[in-house]
């Protein structure tokens, strides 16, 4: 290479010879310069197609670069007369083109073009192409090609109508039948056509026209608007579908005779021919078979004179559109089809300025060395590109495609798409795979716009991808439901899914007239198969709709402010104060609404409804929440009323004899169920209620036990719901980084993290520790003091309703009755999330037999419901096998464990309801708490900021998980960086990443823990029947003491460089002494 960077190699064999056609002069000394500048290229340059074909001869170039629209002969036509000469077999031809619609790009290529770029382009992406396909060294490898979402544009004729020259009128019939190849039987383009036809016919009605046109037509004896049509049979191939050689079309069996006879055209009437024009350019070919006999007449019919006929041929024609216009479309539609029309030919004329002022930018920016002047440079270039896209967008807006239906074979349309995306995701080092679960997918389509559809999610999602990654298209046949004839209705599924961020807020403050944001698929968010957000998407919606989802917060800013933390902070200070959660959580939601739809109190209420709280309600996954928490509540209520719950009681009193050995079996039980978190609370919450009455342990200490011991063991466990979403999470920040830390393993540094999280490890061994000593300080111990009393509020004072659940003195009591149900509803639950997951891994294709892997991929809310539904069948089967209960006390019994329930469901229902409010679809709380430290924290104590704002965010948010997807990528990404400045190799097994990464994992459960929306939280209280406010009051001083111990003596050493494992022995032993110095024994009654 030579110092400046280009290849030598084509120096060594001579200069190519490239011609470059286009009629813009600024655009072509644009391109000529870059040609110059490179030195390897010897140019010339033409502005229309006439001379570009003789050119072509005289210059013989190894490459043409060929604008689309010319002022004479179009680009198609161009490159079909370069391909009729042999001799030129070896010439590349680029077309380039601002306006050209996807659909004509396919026929650029058949007519002889190798490739098309769409204006404004990358100058090195140019370069870069006519490198690759003359097969030399590109000096711009790296050059990403520009992609835009909308790349369609309705195909705009330049040519005006009227006035029409009268010399102007066989060149005007020429582009004519071009545009009718164009059209392909297109129903718009023909009576687009038509009346343009109509026009022409009306201006040709003059005796001096017509005496001029006779003396330009080489015939004057064919000098009708009939004769002109004929003469260009491509017209009336269109009204023939069978024809599929465009070459040369054959002519319609009914005219043949007749375009025989047109040496000596016959005389024929006004009328007769005005109806044959208007059918063969208005009707298809079905509409033309009746008129058959009537053209025959016609040309039986005479008249005197050609002259004459002309003037009464317009007459008729605007007869006939004086009818017509009765059937007119509404004003809305014309208006439409104005900007349809405007839209197309303002495309053409700004993308030419606009694909100028990109690349000079480009040039400038090469050789600019000043930062502030490449900033502007580069902003410049950017806003071009973006005013390219929102002409794009309107063009698509103002002409969509019309869709021209086919038998076609999706397996074919799929090999071309990975073809394709597989050439531009190489260079980025994205791996494309494509799942296709049957032989062959026979449909009816568009298999062009299909194929546009599907190129656009794809190119968006290598823009989202960025470098490193994967894009993976799956396909498959779904069976669905049957219609009235018993026949299968058979459905195919494409998803496409990729490692990309996501749309952030700020994504949506860029968007377009036609573009909304799309919201994500929350569903399997807890499994970790998420859906991701384009980072545009076309959609119906309004400009005005679309901001109304920035909400009030975000919309005159550059991101979420400190607003977005208001309808949190109201709803867990209401909580805290009032007590009444439902109605707290409510004047939330209503305060988030309200700033996101920037309206009245009146407006708020049923946007509340019906875009946040029933979406929220019909969310498949919170059906499945809803639907397995009534069935356990009414299991439970099952098994009590038969006495087994008694019975297992009394079974486990013979050892948990005190209350020391009750709390242990409690944490005890919350470790074995370690799958889920879910099961967990509702299952050791619930079995063991009656037992923790019995040795008079407070129903707020019971809550504790079972919370403190769900979120951290199921977050900390190798097998569980968990470990796949936290593994993704993981695995997407890694991603983002690019280079040789996106090929580090995510799960490895997972496993890496775990010695990390001192919250979760600590809080476990917290619970236990205040179980074996017996001792507890703050609303704890008062809880517990009235507990002993008798005098606690969850023992004397009885839940509506269970009273009616105690059993019958005769009713005989078998432990296995309640251990029956439980065990069953465990068992069946961890095997439906091993049978998912391994469904679930080999629709994907993937061969495993790592058991993380495949209860990672289950599907745990199937599986939760399956498990509760088969617990409360067996309880129904015991208590009829055993004759303990009549009919109507079963079903008095399912209904009132059921309706126990309902309290936390509602509670659940709203705090989803705000936590999607905060979430980045709407206010973006955790993108703007995460803003408040980004660039603000040395790197030493980043572990330590990292877990205070999980904490943080979890707290306000009320979910863990959602605190995961938001900070995980983000504090890897900041993490990286921080350490990129200071450590030269392997940055991802360094401790203060480590702990980053885990701090965030930790600081989110903890933030569940002091949080009264958190859902878990919600959960364990009611499954304890503990007051969920005096839940929230008990525990949030324990989980602050290990949240602080977690700074202090995990953190905050790690950040300045002390050994992790010294570290987890010094944490527990500072708890127990915390226990010792603070905590009190409550006294045994």
């Amino acid at each position: 290479m030579r110092e400046n960077g280009i290849p030598t190699d084509s120096l060594e064999s001579g200069k190519r010879k490239i011609l470059v056609v286009d009629d813009d002069e600024e655009l072509v000394e644009l391109i000529t310069d870059v040609l110059d500048r490179d030195g390897r290229f010897e140019t010339r340059t033409v502005n229309n197609g006439f001379d570009a074909g003789m050119m072509v001869k005289d210059y013989r170039p190894d490459l043409i670069v060929l604008d689309v629209m010319l002022p004479d002969i179009n680009g198609k036509e161009v490159c079909q007369r370069v391909r009729s000469d042999p001799s030129m077999d070896e010439v590349k031809i680029i077309c380039i083109s601002g306006m050209v619609e996807a659909d004509k790009i396919g026929e650029l290529k058949e007519a002889g073009a190798n490739d098309f770029m769409q204006k404004p382009f990358e100058v090195e992406a140019l370069i870069d192409r006519m490198c690759r396909h003359l097969e030399i060294e590109s000096a711009y490898a790296s050059a990403a090609e520009p992609r835009t979402l909308a790349q369609l544009a309705g195909w705009f004729t330049t040519h005006a109508v009227n006035p029409l020259a009268t010399s102007e009128l066989l060149t005007w019939s020429d582009q004519c039948a071009t545009t009718a190849h164009q059209a392909q039987a297109s129903t718009t383009s023909w009576q687009a056509e038509a009346g343009r036809l109509t026009a022409a016919a009306q201006h040709l009605a003059t005796a001096s026209h017509h005496q001029a046109v006779q003396a330009a037509h080489p015939h004057p004896d064919e000098v009708s608007l009939v004769a002109l049509l004929y003469h260009h049979r491509e017209w009336f191939a269109l009204a023939d579908p069978a024809s599929a050689d465009w070459g040369h079309p054959p002519i319609p069996p009914w005219l043949t005779q007749e375009y025989a006879a047109l040496t000596n055209p016959p005389e024929a009437s006004p009328s007769g021919i005005a109806t044959c024009i208007k059918a063969a350019l208005t009707q298809p070919a079905e509409g033309l078979q009746h008129l058959q006999p009537e053209v025959i007449d016609v040309w039986k019919d005479t008249a005197s004179s050609w002259s004459r006929l002309l003037p009464q041929l317009a007459q008729q024609t605007s007869r006939v559109n004086q009818l017509e216009q009765h059937f007119a479309e509404q004003l809305e539609v014309e208006k439409l089809e104005a900007m349809a029309e405007l839209a197309a030919g303002a495309g053409h004329e700004i993308n030419n300025p606009l694909a100028v002022i990109s690349g000079r930018a480009q040039l400038l920016l090469r050789d600019e060395h000043d930062p502030s002047r490449r900033r502007a440079l580069a902003s410049i270039h950017a806003q071009a590109l973006r005013v390219h896209e929102m002409i794009s967008d309107l063009m698509l807006f103002g002409r969509p495609p019309q869709l021209e239906l086919q038998s076609i074979d999706l397996v074919d349309v799929l090999d071309e798409l990975t073809s394709d995306l597989t050439t531009i995701a190489e260079p980025r080092r994205i791996d494309v795979a494509t799942v296709v679960h049957a032989a062959e997918l026979p449909l009816q389509a568009d298999p062009v716009q299909l194929t546009v559809a599907l190129r656009a999610i794809t190119d968006n999602a290598v823009e989202a991808i960025g470098e490193g990654g994967q894009i993976r298209i799956e396909v498959s046949a779904i069976e669905l439901a049957t219609d009235v004839a018993s026949n299968p209705v058979r459905h195919i599924e494409i998803a496409i899914r990729d490692d990309g961020p996501g749309a952030g807020l700020r994504a949506y403050q860029v968007l377009a007239d036609r573009h909304g944001p799309w919201r994500p698929d929350r569903r399997h968010e807890r499994t970790g198969a998420r859906h991701r957000v384009p980072h545009r998407a076309p959609d119906r919606r309004s400009a005005a709709a679309a901001t109304r989802h920035l909400g009030r917060a975000v919309m005159m800013g550059e991101g979420p402010t400190w607003l977005s933390v208001l309808p949190p902070l109201v709803a867990i200070v209401l909580a805290m104060v009032t007590h009444r959660v439902i109605l707290s959580l409510t004047i939330g939601v209503l305060i988030g609404v309200w700033l996101t739809v920037d309206s009245s109190l009146t407006a708020t209420i049923p946007a509340a409804l019906n875009e946040h709280l029933f979406p929220q309600l019909l969310d498949r996954d919170h059906l499945f929440v809803f639907a397995f928490t009534l069935l356990m509540g009414a299991m439970v209520g099952v098994v009590t009323r038969s006495g087994g719950m008694h019975a297992l009681v009394d079974a486990m009193s013979r050892w948990a004899s005190n209350r020391r050995r009750g709390q242990i079996m409690t944490w005890l039980l919350g470790m074995i169920v370690f799958f889920d978190d879910y099961a967990n609370a509702l299952l050791v919450g619930s079995t063991v209620r009656p037992l923790a009455d019995r040795l008079r342990i407070s129903r707020e200490k019971l809550a504790y036990l079972v919370d403190s011991t769900s979120a951290p063991v199921a977050g900390l466990a190798l097998v569980s719901t968990w470990v796949a979403g936290e593994i993704s999470y993981v695995q997407e920040g890694l991603t983002q980084l690019g280079g040789q830390a996106a090929e580090v393993s995510a799960f490895n540094v997972f496993i890496e993290t775990i010695p990390y999280r001192f919250y979760p490890l600590w809080a476990l061994l917290f619970v236990a520790l205040i179980a074996w000593t017996g001792r507890d300080w703050g609303p704890m111990a008062v809880a517990e003091e009235n507990a002993l009393a008798g005098s606690a509020p969850g023992l004397n004072v009885s839940t509506p309703g269970r009273d009616r659940l105690e059993p019958t003195p005769d009713t005989p009591r078998h432990w296995f009755n309640a251990v029956g149900p439980i065990v069953l509803c465990v068992i069946l639950a961890a095997a439906w999330l091993v049978i998912s997951g391994r469904q679930s891994l080999a629709a994907d294709g993937v061969q495993t037999t790592s058991l993380i892997e495949i209860v990672g991929n289950g599907d745990s809310y199937e599986a939760l419901l399956l498990g509760s539904a088969a617990g409360l069948a067996l309880a129904a089967l015991l208590v009829a096998v055993g004759r303990l209960m009549p009919l109507w006390g079963f079903a008095e019994a399912t209904a009132i464990g059921a309706w126990h329930m309902m309290p936390a469901l509602a509670i659940l229902w709203l705090a989803w309801t705000l936590s999607g409010l905060t979430g980045s679809d709407y206010l973006g709380t955790g993108e703007y708490l995460s803003s408040l430290i980004h660039d603000r924290v040395i790197v030493e104590l980043l572990p330590t900021v990292v877990f205070i704002l999980a904490a943080f965010v979890a707290f306000a948010t009320g979910t863990s998980w959602g605190t995961m997807g938001m900070l995980v990528p983000l504090v890897i990404e900041l993490t990286y960086q921080a350490l990129a400045a200071e450590v030269a190799t392997n940055i991802t097994a360094h401790p203060i990443f480590l702990a980053c990464v885990g701090s965030v994992l930790a600081g989110a459960i903890m933030g569940d823990h002091c949080s009264p929306i958190s859902d878990t939280t919600i959960l364990s209280s009611r499954a304890s029947q503990c007051d969920h406010v005096q839940h929230v009051r008990t525990q949030a001083p324990y989980a602050l003491v290990v949240g602080v111990a977690a700074i202090a003596l995990g953190t905050l050493p790690i950040g300045w460089g002390i050994p992790v494992w010294p570290l987890l022995v010094i944490g527990p032993v500072a708890l127990w002494a915390v226990l010792q110095f603070v905590g009190k024994k409550s006294g045994e009654s």
